[in-house]
């Protein structure tokens, strides 16, 4: 336990996930967007990203939770998955205190970086991860299939696969690591089922969510440039009624998406990345 007065600080192994989605939720009123949350969607969406729950934190004064940080994990890379503190203290430099402790424990673990995603609209957001030495590193987007029965058609025939089989080929395959939630490592703990066309172009839909959500996209690397993705995006279109991602997608995928006859969602997010090679004072 520890404080940043008056505020004292917990891991978040004191609390449940209905618990813990309720605090979120009220951290995050007068957000940018709408945000709420339930305790099972809590449990599903950040254990499947690695949820650490010891190194997760909780401030709280008399008491009351007003702020927290989700920590979720992949080897010696962190992310901050969330991070919302009450309006009403949201002034005064909290905001930087605690960010100032959230990277001394991840240089003091040994973590090699601290990654998160902040929505491009919320500017002061944006201003305090400037401050604290984090730098963009991309712009991601979302996607969703149009909802009208027959707005793209298709003549592929997906075939269902194992999910594993999808992420040891992505993971073989990959040359650049992806955004933390369409990285295949993630689909690991999410129900999901896995498609592929042929034995070249491969996805995978999580089957949790409301609404199906596509989680991987591959294309083996000698079958690339020849229209596989694409065509793989209108038959899962075709197939599952108001597909999407989430707002994870490299901006530079956009051209694939819109080409597929997918539409682009409002909202869009900064990739940031906070070097922790040098020590936190």
């Amino acid at each position: 336990m520890t404080s940043i007065s008056p505020l004292v600080c917990r891991d978040a192994t004191h609390y449940d996930s209905h618990q813990l989605a309720a605090i979120l939720t009220e951290c995050f009123t007068d957000y940018v967007i709408p945000f709420t949350l339930d305790g099972p969607t809590f449990a599903t969406r950040f254990n499947a990203d690695g949820l650490s729950l010891t190194e997760s934190r909780i401030w709280s004064v008399n008491n009351n939770q007003v702020a927290l940080a989700i920590i979720v994990r992949r080897g010696s890379r962190c992310r901050l998955a969330a991070f919302a503190i009450h309006p009403r203290w949201r002034r005064g430099g909290l905001g930087t205190a605690m960010l100032e402790q959230l990277l001394r424990e991840a240089h003091q673990r040994g973590d090699s970086a601290l990654w998160l995603e902040v929505i491009s609209s919320n500017a002061a957001g944006i201003a305090l991860y400037d401050r604290m030495g984090f730098t963009r590193q991309d712009t991601l987007c979302g996607f969703t299939a149009p909802l009208a029965s027959g707005t793209i058609n298709s003549t592929v025939t997906l075939t269902r696969c194992d999910p594993v089989t999808v992420i040891g080929s992505m993971i073989a395959a990959s040359d650049d690591a992806l955004p933390w939630m369409i990285d295949p490592l993630g689909t690991v703990a999410l129900p999901a089922q896995g498609y592929r066309w042929g034995n070249d172009a491969y996805a995978i839909v999580a089957t949790e969510f409301t609404k199906p959500q596509l989680r991987a996209l591959h294309v083996t690397p000698a079958a690339r440039r020849k229209g596989h993705a694409r065509r793989v995006l209108q038959a899962l279109a075709a197939q599952f009624d108001g597909i999407s991602t989430p707002v994870a997608v490299p901006q530079a995928l956009t051209p694939l998406f819109l080409q597929a006859g997918w539409e682009q969602h409002p909202i869009t997010q900064f990739l940031l990345c906070h070097s922790l090679s040098e020590p936190e004072s």
